[in-house]
């Protein structure tokens, strides 16, 4: 854990170097981290920190953000986790994250070749982690995600997200929020509600 501490401190600073951002801590609203954008940088806010980080909610958000987004940035990767974190705060959705990212349907208690939420898991390929460098990088992330309100201004609420090379039918149903490099993310129209938990 203490290694996914660390990570997660030098992602923030990463993040802050390569999107010219300044990293600030203030006090004001408590314990909360604050990326100021320089010019055409993102805006992206890290606050809160949640005392209590299960090892297995943390595996699975791991592994949807390495399978899912480790060819992405660290902006698209952070995204990704949103996604999740979102689903998992709504009562549309499953409760934890490692059911979240493995929901789907199933026969005979197995995955239906492309009939999940989260592509990785029903495709058909075994999950092996082939790049400890990406699985690093993606741990960090999911820390963050985890331990850390994230928001991207401009997708705020994002649930949903898919290549930009597929047209899903289900994407005309959302709203879009934007592109970060091979995803695009949307989230519920205002007139669906996001119940939370």
């Amino acid at each position: 854990m203490i290694c996914c501490v660390k990570l997660a401190t030098r992602l923030l600073f990463i993040l802050a170097f390569f999107w010219g951002v300044k990293v600030c801590h203030t006090s004001e609203m408590g314990t909360q981290w604050l990326l100021k954008p320089a010019q055409f940088s993102p805006n992206v806010s890290f606050t809160g920190v949640n005392d209590y980080l299960d090892a297995e909610q943390l595996y699975c958000m791991t592994e949807a953000i390495y399978y899912e987004a480790r060819n992405q940035s660290l902006k698209g990767q952070l995204a990704v986790g949103i996604v999740i974190v979102n689903r998992v705060r709504s009562y549309r959705w499953p409760s934890n994250i490692c059911s979240v990212v493995h929901e789907g349907h199933y026969k005979r208690g197995f995955p239906i070749h492309d009939r999940c939420q989260f592509s990785y898991w029903c495709d058909g390929l075994p999950e092996e982690m082939e790049d400890e460098r990406a699985w690093q990088t993606a741990q960090g992330v999911a820390y963050i995600v985890l331990t850390r309100n994230v928001v991207i201004k401009g997708m705020e609420n994002i649930t949903h997200y898919h290549h930009k090379d597929i047209n899903p039918v289900w994407a005309k149903d959302l709203e879009y929020c934007g592109t970060i490099q091979d995803h695009m993310f949307y989230r519920l129209f205002k007139n669906q509600v996001m119940l939370s938990r």
